[in-house]
């Protein structure tokens, strides 16, 4: 049954449809039903994260403690915030998080560990694209605060290293030409094979041998 749409008169029995009551009382009601089955949805906070305005989504951000968060921040992050939130809380302190969070306020970060660059040992950087935010000071110091929000305390951030995506289209096209040269010599004989019946014949002599056996009787 869609609240949305009810209609209680078309819910009761055959006989009570035709009490005028009834059918007063339904008509009556019916408005109220829709209007609370409407109302219902504010209820609905979390799974209605898309559709909250930005001051619903500041409260909501406080209320989930999301370490990072102002409320300046495009709409759109911070709706992806507040939507991973308890995700960062349980991978709080390790690269993999400073990474994801650098990427979904700035773009595409990389995080590197001393060990992968040369460096010193608990030292890293961040590779940050500030192709849709910038590079102002409120930016370089918005990415610091993020940083050491969701970093470990035992490592140290070394530099930031920034760059910029150029995102255009190319046309490319080629030929290709291809010739071919067929060179045909006389016909020459290269090898003979003789083929031949042999025929051989053999012979045997009859050999007879006599035997004298001694002393004769």
């Amino acid at each position: 049954m869609n609240l949305e749409n009810v209609d209680l008169l078309e819910l009761q029995t055959s006989y009570m449809k035709n009490d005028p009551t009834t059918i007063a009382m339904c008509k009556a009601l019916s408005p109220q039903f829709r209007k609370l089955a409407n109302e219902t949805k504010a209820c609905l906070i979390y799974s209605r994260i898309d559709d909250l305005d930005e001051v619903a989504l500041d409260e909501l951000a406080w209320q989930m403690h999301v370490d990072f968060y102002t409320s300046d921040l495009n709409i759109d992050i911070k709706r992806k915030l507040i939507k991973e939130s308890l995700l960062y809380h349980r991978k709080k302190g390790t690269p993999d998080i400073v990474e994801r969070m650098a990427t979904t306020v700035f773009g595409r970060s990389k995080l590197k560990e001393w060990f992968e660059y040369g460096g010193s040992p608990y030292y890293f950087k961040m590779e940050v694209e500030i192709t849709n935010q910038g590079a102002s000071e409120y930016q370089l110091k918005l990415l610091d605060n993020l940083i050491n929000a969701y970093k470990n305390k035992r490592s140290w951030l070394e530099k930031i290293e920034i760059f910029l995506a150029s995102i255009g289209t190319f046309f490319i096209a080629f030929a290709s030409v291809f010739s071919e040269e067929v060179t045909v010599y006389p016909w020459s004989i290269s090898s003979i094979d003789v083929f031949a019946k042999l025929n051989i014949s053999t012979g045997v002599n009859s050999l007879v041998e006599t035997s004298t056996v001694y002393p004769k009787i």
